[in-house]
């Protein structure tokens, strides 16, 4: 039973995560070639792996050249 609640509050955790990172990525990337949809792509099929390495990386370089 305990597992079982460490796994439900981890996944409360990494969802919310993932879900930020995937809408910021479709309402935010440059629509020009293919950059949004490779970042889609990454945070959708890696999860959380992908969304650390979206906000970590892009998010900030993004924010950056709009001048935020």
């Amino acid at each position: 039973m305990g597992e079982l609640l460490v796994m439900l509050v981890i996944m409360a955790v990494i969802f919310p995560v993932w879900i930020f990172a995937l809408v910021d990525a479709v309402r935010f990337e440059p629509e020009t070639g293919n950059e949004r949809l490779m970042w889609i792509l990454l945070i959708a099929l890696t999860g959380m792996v992908g969304s650390i390495v979206y906000l970590v990386v892009r998010r900030p370089q993004r924010r950056r050249q709009l001048g935020h």
